[in-house]
């Protein structure tokens, strides 16, 4: 058995199956499955196990038979009383070609550094063969029960997407690896990305908490919180080298050297945690001392490249030092916006975080930093602006019109939220969502797209949750119903795609995460001291008769319990609202609820009671309740237009 001269298989050891004379003396094996013999076997059966193929996921080398497609052709003469036992062993799963980011890529390779996952040892055999069926399923139901039972509760008209909710917060839980006792990260997926990238599990972390799931995110957090000399070292990086979490001396949190692509992720991530929690000792015991580290890297980082350029009119000058991601080269990198807009984001989280501890001194030095990054931020833009006609245009990448780790479009989905880099409705910012709206309607069937081909689901999903800090909450739900129906039969993304092949990885961790991120942003988002209510739901849900209900949904003012029931055919709907503070969530100003009723049709708003008395703060498609009461059920009457 061996590898098909022909086949583009190099990490396994099973091709082809042959059956030869009794007594054949092979002194050449490679002859064997190089295809010599093939006149001379008595049977040859392909039997190559093929899996992903360069960058695209799911193509298959069509010289062998792939994964799940085993073959075998046998024909044997017994006579009366005779019987035989022949025993195939076959590898569960084959090491992997080098991938398009330049290693073998496979979950086990630290472990099995020469072949497949081993076969069960024998006490494993005889434990598996003790199992009684019937309990073991029981067993596993009761753990899955307990894991959601501390999740929110979120139910809506589609229940499709309440098993999206599930099977992403599953998935997750699945993939997480451990890394001793105290530290864990989750994994994108057990195969191509079997690595760490902060950026991206920055994402995770907060979707756990979005998901009230918080012991879980606190538990991947501890990894963000520890000098990285503390943690154990993970499986093998892109790099060739063991991964290793933690913050360095620095206060830099490095995915890999020469990159500086999430500092601001992780701050808002340690941030969120707080926010969403309300533990505020968590805050300042555990996470600030971090959280104030890496603000002062991006403070430091600055500084020292100001002193470099020197030069205020210069398009580099305020930004952080050049960096790329998943650049290995200490060096090499451009002045990437994307990282530079992230900054922008942890210096306001860091001094959100440090004025709540009463720390002045670094509160008033992580605003300034922030506002002045921000200015430093939209100069270069300015600069480096591409105008292509009258009214058209759109921002550039970075500084420089090209280079290592400059990498497209996608990263312009960020600087509305969650960076907040540019105002929202920033004359460039337009124009370049314009850009990208194009292009995903030309290439990407309204996913994120950079070509013709291709698109990606998940990275625009940041771009539709600005498209409601803009008060366009239709796009948002657009691009909602894009994602969700890219989504495969197992309920989950590759990370891209060229037309129906996903290529990177699948489940892919951002794609999960993101998805969760804009689900509940439809129905639950907060801006400032304010929080909407269902500002970008289905239409036809108001019309129906089924509610929308959410329950111990965390938010920054204290855990949500939710109804929306509709009533005479989408005539009215009647909210009932409570928001029950954790921690010192009771202490942040809550200045207004916006209930947003997405009545069927478009219906505008006629009348509005609050707690049965009449109201007149609303408009034709939102209802807001000043400075609303919490721990208290709140109830809201919105009738709207009849149907004509």
């Amino acid at each position: 058995m061996g590898v098909a001269a022909s086949s583009r298989v190099r990490h396994t050891r099973m091709s082809a199956a042959y059956l030869l004379p009794e007594g054949t003396r092979v002194d050449d094996p490679e002859a064997v499955w190089s295809g010599a013999w093939n006149g001379r076997c008595l049977l040859r059966a392909d039997a190559g196990a093929t899996p992903e193929q360069g960058p695209q996921n799911q193509l298959y080398d069509t010289s062998d038979v792939g994964i799940g497609r085993l073959w075998l052709r046998y024909r044997c003469e017994l006579r009366a009383g005779e019987s035989r036992t022949w025993w195939l062993k076959v590898p569960p799963i084959h090491r992997r070609e080098p991938s398009s980011m330049g290693y073998i890529a496979h979950a086990f390779r630290d472990v099995l550094p020469g072949e497949a996952v081993p076969a069960f040892g024998p006490e494993q055999v005889r434990a598996l063969a003790a199992l009684d069926p019937l309990r073991a399923e029981e067993a596993t139901v009761r753990r899955w029960e307990r894991f959601f039972s501390g999740a929110a509760r979120i139910d809506v008209p589609d229940g499709v997407l309440q098993d999206i909710f599930l099977s992403r917060l599953a998935t997750r839980a699945i993939l997480d690896v451990s890394l001793g006792p105290d530290f864990a990260y989750n994994a994108c997926s057990a195969f191509f990305y079997f690595d760490h990238a902060w950026r991206d599990h920055a994402y995770v972390v907060t979707a756990l908490d979005l998901a009230g799931l918080h012991d879980r995110a606190e538990r991947l957090l501890r990894a963000y919180c520890a000098e990285a000399k503390d943690v154990p070292p993970g499986p093998t990086a892109f790099d060739g080298k063991p991964l290793r979490l933690g913050m360095l001396e620095s206060g830099l949190w490095q995915t890999r050297p020469g990159q500086y692509d999430t500092q601001g992720q992780n701050i808002w991530a340690l941030v969120e945690h707080w926010r969403l929690t309300g533990d505020r000792g968590w805050l300042e015991r555990t996470a600030y001392p971090y959280v104030r580290r890496g603000a002062l890297w991006i403070v430091g980082s600055r500084r020292r490249h100001r002193e470099e350029v020197k030069d205020p009119d210069d398009p580099r000058y305020g930004l952080i030092e050049p960096g790329g991601m998943e650049v290995l080269e200490v060096g090499k990198g451009m002045h990437m916006y994307y990282m530079n807009a992230f900054a922008v984001l942890g210096l306001r989280e860091a001094a959100e975080a440090a004025a709540a501890l009463g720390l002045r001194d670094d509160a008033k030095l992580f605003e300034a930093e922030c506002a002045d990054l921000k200015r430093s931020l939209r100069r270069s833009f300015e600069r480096t602006f591409r105008r292509t006609g009258l009214y058209e245009g759109h921002l550039w990448f970075g500084v420089e019109p090209e280079g290592v780790g400059m990498y497209g479009f996608w990263a312009h989905n960020v600087l509305l939220w969650p960076c907040r880099a540019l105002d929202p409705h920033d004359p460039m910012l337009t124009a370049t969502i314009r850009r990208l709206e194009r292009m995903a309607s030309a290439w990407g069937g309204g996913l994120h797209s950079e070509g013709p081909g291709s698109f990606w689901p998940y990275i625009g999903a940041d771009r539709a949750v600005g498209h409601l800090l803009r008060g366009e909450p239709d796009r948002a739900l657009d691009y909602f119903c894009a994602f969700t129906d890219t989504a495969g039969g197992t309920l989950s993304w590759g990370e891209g795609y060229s037309n129906l092949t996903a290529g990177g990885d699948q489940p892919h961790q951002w794609a999960d995460a993101q998805w969760i991120h804009l689900f509940r942003r439809l129905l639950v988002l907060e801006d400032g001291p304010g929080l909407h209510l269902t500002p970008a739901t289905f239409r036809r849900w108001s019309g129906g008769a089924r509610p929308i209900a959410v329950s111990r949904l965390p938010t920054h003012f204290g855990d949500l319990d939710m109804t929306v029931t509709p009533s005479g055919g989408g005539s009215a709907l009647d909210y009932r609202i409570r928001v029950a503070p954790r921690g010192d969530q009771a202490s942040r100003p809550l200045e207004r609820l916006i209930e947003h009723p997405r009545a069927a049709g478009g219906r505008r708003i006629l009348r509005a009671e609050v707690d049965g008395e009449p109201s007149r703060a609303f408009s034709g498609d939102a209802v807001v309740v000043p400075e609303p009461r919490r721990g208290a059920e709140l109830r809201i009457r919105i009738e709207v237009e009849h149907e004509p």
